[in-house]
């Protein structure tokens, strides 16, 4: 055997070893694509009562309704907002409507928000905070260990 072929053999031999680890990184890359998701915790707030995925899951499979009256704890003017006006129309075409239970309550102290700040704060806002906890409380993750 000749230089050249001893030379030509080599090469040979490393293309086809990087050509191994390559299909190797492949296998591996498109694996971890195929991973399943792994969902370890959920939570959620919708009119109707629903304050947690089972409840959803119970209005859904139940054929629910979530519609409901006005809430009383809004501070609304009820009588003004159904009442029918000079024209024969209240302030409100309906009289029902899908409200979230409880979305006057919020703990700011826990999120070590001030009241007069919770009270100005977008009722959104407040709602992701708590939804967000309680992701983590339902994962079986402490909220408190992720401060910072």
């Amino acid at each position: 055997m000749t230089d050249g072929d001893t030379k030509l053999r080599d090469y040979l031999n490393r293309m086809v070893t990087d050509l191994r680890e390559t299909r190797q990184r492949l296998q591996e890359v498109e694996g971890r694509q195929t991973e399943p998701i792994a969902i370890v915790g959920m939570a959620c707030h919708f009119p109707g009562g629903v304050d947690s995925p089972d409840d959803l899951w119970d209005l859904v499979a139940g054929g629910g309704d979530a519609v409901g009256a006005f809430p009383t704890d809004r501070g609304w003017d009820l009588d003004l907002l159904t009442s029918p006006g000079a024209d024969g129309n209240g302030l409100s075409a309906v009289a029902e409507g899908g409200f979230l239970r409880g979305a006057g309550e919020f703990d700011g102290d826990l999120f070590g928000i001030s009241p007069r700040e919770a009270v100005a704060m977008d009722p959104q806002q407040r709602l992701l905070l708590e939804t967000a906890w309680e992701v983590f409380e339902r994962a079986g993750i402490d909220p408190t260990s992720l401060k910072g």
